[in-house]
């Protein structure tokens, strides 16, 4: 055995080593972003499901109002207090309202003059919308969150989306 093939089987037995060692790292890395990834699916699965029950709660038909969008904020009339089947003043509403500087999505139950409730302080984006979908009353809800708001998304800084529909009552389903 000559020096030269022992500093080849040093430089061989290096480069295995690197590598091993770089596919550690790289499993890591991507386990702890997955890893953070389920911790945002985890705090948005009630925020989807607390609209999703609000949706479904929600009074009115095509003549009088179950929901309304303005803004950030989006309102769900889930009660008709005086049970006179037309939105007033006495309903109540479920009211949800994005900050964008924030990054919060606040829950106001009954109506958005009363107490709050912050549900989320991590998110991009939030819409409750009219589907593109042939059935009427089907309102589309997508909430997006990111671990740190304000830094750019990555590895270390995942962004999730969650996309859902629920049926407002009142309209039958199709």
């Amino acid at each position: 055995m000559t020096l030269v093939d022992l500093i080849l089987a040093l430089l061989l037995l290096n480069v295995v080593i690197l590598t091993g060692i770089s596919m550690e790292l790289g499993m890591r890395r991507i386990y702890t972003s997955t890893d953070v990834e389920a911790q945002l699916l985890a705090e948005a699965a009630p925020i989807i499901a607390l609209v999703t029950k609000d949706i479904n709660r929600a009074f009115g038909d095509s003549g009088n109002a179950a929901f309304i969008a303005g803004g950030n904020t989006y309102s769900l009339r889930n009660n008709d207090s005086n049970f006179n089947g037309r939105a007033d003043s006495l309903d109540k509403w479920a009211v949800y309202q994005f900050i964008p500087g924030t990054r919060q999505l606040l829950y106001y139950p009954d109506n958005s003059s009363g107490t709050n409730q912050v549900l989320s302080n991590k998110v991009m984006s939030f819409t409750i919308g009219a589907a593109q979908l042939p059935t009427a009353g089907t309102l589309t809800i997508t909430l997006t969150l990111r671990k740190d708001p304000s830094s750019a998304p990555g590895y270390t800084n995942p962004e999730i989306s969650v996309n859902s529909a629920a049926q407002l009552r009142g309209f039958p389903l199709g």
